[in-house]
């Protein structure tokens, strides 16, 4: 038979100390809500900080730039400008916040204080005119649109050391698309070969630095497809011959410098099956 005298009073067992453990409970409670009003405020300013001192390289665009989109500072969205240094005092960015957001122009700078980098943003996003810098902060590196925080139309890049342009790359959604350029350090063309989202696709050649041609080829899909011709530096027919899907196949010719037949040689899918001699 139950004893119900010994249970009836079992809510109100005390601790060995003599008080009563929900009283001890209550306490409890009451210091873990002190110790987290206390600590909260400094995570959420520690964790800002972090976050936002943290760099990634963007393709072909900004080589650095802020990882974290949407920041809360004590459960308060971020609003103005808001600039963080580097160790030895220098600004390493600058930039505006718009309800938690980057929105505005954001600046980096290299540990030496000269300028690395310039972009805009709109609702988080890249948007509009980006410009890197060489170390000296003044000399461009390259230079071109986001849209949508895509890389969009002309970016434009550069040598070091003469400022000349190094290259034209033409940009839809983050991908290549349109005929794209390339320079040699004296401003002669080097390459221009059109591609269609990222891949080469259509017309394609290369040039020697005087100028003069030296290759030009189609192509598909990335794959060499149709006639390829090869040139000698002062500008005679070198050979020529069919791709198709990447391979040689076909008769493929070749000439000497003074435009004679050097030899002939007969391929198949890539594979050489005979050379015949004139």
């Amino acid at each position: 038979m139950l004893n119900k005298t010994k249970y009836k009073n079992n809510y109100e067992m005390k601790s060995p100390t003599g008080m009563p453990y929900f009283s001890k409970i209550i306490i409890v409670i009451i210091i873990g809500l002190g110790i987290y009003l206390f600590i909260a405020p400094l995570y959420h300013r520690f964790a800002l900080r972090i976050n936002d001192l943290i760099a990634v390289r963007v393709n072909e665009g900004l080589r650095e730039a802020p990882v974290n989109q949407n920041i809360l500072e004590n459960s308060k969205r971020v609003d103005g400008k808001r600039v963080w240094y580097y160790g030895n005092g220098k600004i390493r960015t600058e930039g505006y916040y718009k309800d938690g957001v980057y929105n505005g122009e954001f600046r980096w700078y290299y540990p030496n204080g000269a300028l690395q980098a310039t972009a805009k943003y709109s609702q988080g996003k890249k948007e509009g005119q980006a410009i890197n810098y060489f170390k000296d902060g003044r000399s461009i590196e390259n230079k071109g649109l986001f849209h949508d925080d895509l890389t969009e139309g002309l970016w434009i890049y550069y040598y070091p050391n003469s400022g000349n342009k190094q290259s034209e790359i033409i940009y839809s959604k983050g991908k290549r698309n349109g005929e794209c350029r390339w320079y040699y350090e004296n401003g002669n063309l080097k390459e221009k070969t059109v591609y269609v989202n990222d891949v080469e696709n259509g017309p394609s050649s290369w040039y020697y630095e005087n100028g003069s041609i030296k290759e030009s080829t189609p192509f598909k899909n990335g794959r060499l497809q149709g006639m390829h011709f090869y040139y000698y530096e002062q500008g005679s027919l070198k050979e020529e011959g069919p791709y198709e899907e990447g391979k040689e196949n076909g008769t493929f010719i070749l000439y000497n410098l003074d435009g004679s037949l050097k030899k002939k040689i007969i391929f198949e899918k890539g594979k050489r099956l005979r050379d015949i001699m004139p």
